[in-house]
C-alpha cells in the first residue's frame, strides 16, 4: 500500500510539472512562422533509431505533418492524401516526416 501511495504522489508531481509549461491561453502560443528555425530534438524513427530532427530537416526540403493518431478521421484523410501524392513530391525533391 504504501509503494502506491508514493506511485500515484510521483505521478501527480510529474502531471502538476507537465502542466505547468502549457500556456495559459490562446495567444501565449507562438507556432513558427515560415523562415524560422525549429527547436533540436531527438526523434524516434519507425525502427526505434533516434534521429536529430534538425539533421533530418536540413538534408533535404522537408514536408512536416503532426499526426495524433489513427484514432483522428482528419489525420488519415491527409496522410492517405500524401500517400497518393507522395511519388510526385518524392520528384520534387521533397520528402515527408510524420510526427
Amino acid at each position: 500500500m504504501k509503494k502506491i501511495i508514493i506511485l500515484l504522489a510521483i505521478a501527480f508531481t510529474q502531471l502538476s510539472i507537465a502542466q505547468n509549461d502549457l500556456p495559459k491561453s490562446a495567444t501565449d502560443i507562438a507556432p513558427l512562422l515560415i523562415g524560422e528555425k525549429a527547436p533540436n530534438t531527438s526523434l524516434k524513427t519507425i525502427d526505434g533509431k533516434s534521429v536529430s530532427f534538425l539533421e533530418t530537416l536540413d538534408k533535404k526540403k522537408t514536408i512536416l505533418v503532426f499526426y495524433r493518431g489513427g484514432w483522428c478521421p482528419y489525420c488519415n484523410q491527409h496522410l492517405s492524401a500524401l500517400a497518393e501524392a507522395e511519388p510526385e513530391l518524392i520528384k520534387l525533391g521533397y520528402k515527408i516526416i510524420a510526427i
